[in-house]
């Protein structure tokens, strides 16, 4: 794996851990599942295991999904590095 793998990886993990974490979800369903299990209260518990699943994923050649999630990371990153202001 070359660095822009890394920095997907980072990119994704960044994104799910802060959608499951801070936002209600497609129908609620984000809401759902963290009143039934407790670590999805905590963003640096939950990125833990997501950054190990984007890494399973990238090591046993299954990049499109973490290149998905990445660029859709690395879009809200830079959206709230640049002060942008947008609708969720």
């Amino acid at each position: 794996m070359n660095n822009i793998d890394y920095i997907m990886i980072i990119c994704a993990t960044w994104y799910l851990s802060y959608c499951l974490v801070n936002l209600p979800g497609p129908r609620g369903v984000f809401e759902i599942i963290r009143k039934h299990l407790g670590v999805m209260q905590c963003i640096y518990c939950l990125s833990l295991w997501i950054g190990a699943v984007f890494y399973a994923f990238a090591y046993v050649g299954q990049t499109d999904i973490v290149s998905v999630f990445g660029i859709v990371g690395a879009a809200h990153l830079l959206a709230s590095w640049t002060g942008a202001n947008y609708v969720p």
